[in-house]
């Protein structure tokens, strides 16, 4: 019977034991959890931080857009007085009509007709074709 009664309490300590064991470890998991969750909260920035930075990149995009207009303003200025200097025609910039070739379309019309009419082609009377 203590034989039985030191197996028994030789069975409860090691059960015990690793039940310690046990605990200990998902412990240790739980901290370096919970370590891990900490580490991940802080690499996300906080809202108040990420207003204020989109705020001072607003600020900065504002006052560079606002060179910019300036910039293109005076640049239409300086173009406009070039442009009122300029004499009226500009040789430049002025188109010119075309030569009129009304006179050549007539002339081929009639030699069309003409050649319908007798009988003759066209290509054969300009270009000597036989």
């Amino acid at each position: 019977m203590l034989v039985v009664a030191a197996v028994l309490l030789i069975i409860v300590l090691v059960v015990v034991v690793l039940v310690v064991m046990v605990v200990y470890q998902v412990g240790l998991l739980m901290s370096s959890l919970f370590c891990l969750l900490s580490i991940r909260d802080q690499s996300i920035p906080k809202l108040d931080s990420t207003l204020q930075q989109e705020s001072a990149n607003i600020e900065k995009m504002k006052l560079i857009i606002e060179q910019q207009v300036a910039f293109e303003k005076s640049v239409q200025d300086r173009t406009e007085e070039e442009r009122k200097k300029m004499p009226f025609p500009n040789p430049d910039t002025e188109c010119s009509a075309p030569r009129s070739v009304m006179r050549e379309v007539v002339v081929l019309l009639y030699a069309l007709v003409s050649c319908s009419v007798i009988g003759h082609s066209l290509v054969d009377r300009y270009f000597k074709v036989h």
